[in-house]
């Protein structure tokens, strides 16, 4: 992805793209920021704090964020940041007792959260922003993504580290989407 101001959306009312009760899963994503702001999606399922969904972003402090909706709101956040204007690789493993947080292939964060969740409410899934009350633009992601990756399974570390810098054929087990962003052409 290039535009700043551009963002992707999957129209769907969101199966596979939405985990409900403790489902495993994995978000990733190349990203390359240009600037920090409050907060910087990179994909959301998310649409006004529905319990149940979820949005991976970057923190005004260049820190990795996963937010599994559900009371107690509790972003997980890595502990290391990604740098401007270089890319990098991130993602977020959920496997039904704990979350995951990777840059680079590396573990940054690991933090228990066992609540289960769920939403019949349907809602977009988004890239480069997210959906507030079914208006996009909340949150905007300043920079690039790249090879959009969503799992409905949890993947370990020796999975992301193998394969993070890897294209994949697309009929890996558990890959539910995969967006390569090459094209170059259309609006959606």
């Amino acid at each position: 992805g290039g535009n700043q101001n551009d963002y992707l959306w999957v129209p769907s009312n969101a199966d596979p793209f939405s985990f409900r009760n403790t489902d495993a899963f994995t978000l990733e994503a190349w990203v390359r920021p240009t600037a920090f702001s409050t907060s910087s999606t990179i994909m959301a399922k998310y649409d006004g704090g529905v319990v149940g969904y979820h949005t991976l972003r970057l923190l005004s402090d260049g820190k990795l964020g996963l937010l599994r909706e559900h009371a107690p709101w509790q972003m997980v956040t890595s502990l290391n940041s990604v740098p401007l204007n270089v890319w990098s690789h991130v993602a977020a493993t959920y496997d039904g007792t704990n979350v995951r947080l990777y840059i680079n292939g590396v573990l940054e964060r690991e933090q228990e959260d066992k609540i289960a969740v769920g939403s019949t409410r349907p809602s977009t899934l988004m890239f480069g922003t997210q959906l507030s009350y079914g208006a996009p633009g909340t949150y905007p992601f300043q920079g690039g993504l790249d090879e959009l990756r969503i799992w409905d399974v949890a993947r370990n570390g020796s999975e992301i580290a193998a394969s993070y810098r890897s294209v994949l054929s697309g009929y890996e087990d558990g890959l539910v989407g995969y967006y390569r962003l090459n094209e170059g052409v259309g609006i959606w």
